[in-house]
C-alpha cells in the first residue's frame, strides 16, 4: 500500500523541506498513528515509520500524542466492554485466535463501539473480534451493528470484504456494517 503517511515533509521551491509547526508535526503523528493502528495494521508500510520518525524529529508533542492518541473509553463504554469481556466466545479458526460476542446495547445506539471491539481484541489477545450489538433506532426499528477488528497477525483476513456483504465496509483489518434486524 501507499501508507498513511504525510510524506517525510513537504518541500519548498528549492527541495528544502518546509518547516512544520509543532502542532502541524503533532496533528500528522497523530494521523499516521490512527491510519495505521500504531503501526500494527498489516499494510502499515516502513515509509509510515520514517514520516513518524521526521515528524518527531520536526517538533511533534509526544506528551500530545501520548494524551490525545489513547482511545478513552466513557463509563458506559467500560460497562459494555465489562460485559463482551464476560460474553465474547472464543474459537480457533485457521491457526487465528478469534472472537465472537453479541450484545444487547439497549433502546438506542451507543456511539464508540468500535472502541469497546478495539479494546476487547487487545485485552483479550485476540487476533479477531466480531462484535454485534443490536439496538433501536427512534421508529423502534432494531439494528444490528457490526464491528470487526484485526490485530496485526490476521495478514489474511480481510474484514472490508466480509462487512461488504451487509453494504459496510472499512479496511482489511478494521471494518464495520449495520443492517436491519429482521
Amino acid at each position: 500500500g501507499e501508507g498513511a503517511g504525510c510524506g517525510e515533509g513537504g518541500q519548498g521551491q528549492e527541495g528544502a523541506p518546509l518547516p512544520l509547526s509543532e502542532a502541524e508535526a503533532t496533528l500528522f503523528a497523530l494521523g499516521i498513528r490512527a491510519d495505521t493502528g500504531a503501526l500494527s495494521y498489516p499494510d502499515t508500510t516502513a515509509r509510515d515509520g520514517h514520516a513518524l520518525v521526521w515528524l518527531m524529529e520536526a517538533g511533534a508533542s509526544q506528551h500530545a500524542i501520548a494524551e490525545f492518541g489513547h482511545a478513552r473509553l466513557s463509563a458506559a463504554q467500560r460497562d459494555v466492554l465489562s460485559t463482551a469481556l464476560a460474553q465474547t466466545e472464543r474459537s480457533v479458526h485457521e491457526g487465528l485466535q478469534v472472537g465472537r460476542v453479541l450484545l444487547d446495547s439497549g433502546k438506542e445506539f451507543m456511539a464508540g463501539m468500535a472502541a469497546v471491539a478495539e479494546e476487547l481484541l487487545q485485552l483479550m489477545g485476540l487476533d479477531v473480534v466480531l462484535l454485534a450489538a443490536t439496538h433501536e433506532n427512534a421508529k423502534q426499528q432494531v439494528y444490528l451493528s457490526l464491528i470487526g477488528r484485526a490485530s496485526a497477525r490476521a495478514k489474511p483476513v480481510d474484514l472490508n470484504a466480509l462487512m461488504r456483504r451487509w453494504e459496510g465496509g472499512g479496511h482489511r483489518a478494521a471494518a464495520a456494517a449495520a443492517a436491519a434486524a429482521a
